[in-house]
């Protein structure tokens, strides 16, 4: 049977992130799907990952009469951190592909 790890991660800047989400949120949604933030280096990032894993990518997303590309979950969120390296937050919905299943 699989198996499901979740990992939790030292982000510096993390508590500062938290009130500063408009200036640290690149890619996502951090306010339920109000408003969306792609970033095109963190998508193709994402995308080159998402090939590799061969988890489906992209889905278009259309917010206020104004379509785009989204790759990965929707509730993924990359963030930007005080040491300018990027994270990726909340792959909780993410499940890769088991080549073993068979439909």
């Amino acid at each position: 049977m699989g198996r499901r790890i979740y990992v939790q991660a030292i982000m510096p800047g993390l508590i500062y992130q938290v009130s500063n989400q408009d200036k640290t949120n690149i890619y996502g949604s951090t306010d339920d799907f109000k408003t969306f933030k792609v970033d095109d280096d963190f998508k193709d990032s994402l995308k080159e990952i998402f090939d590799k894993m061969e988890i489906k990518s992209p889905t278009k997303v259309e917010l206020d009469n104004k379509s785009f590309e989204f790759v990965g979950p929707l509730e993924l969120k990359g963030t930007m951190t005080e040491d300018s390296k990027r994270y990726i937050v909340d792959l909780l919905y993410m499940t890769p592909k088991d080549k073993n299943f068979t439909s």
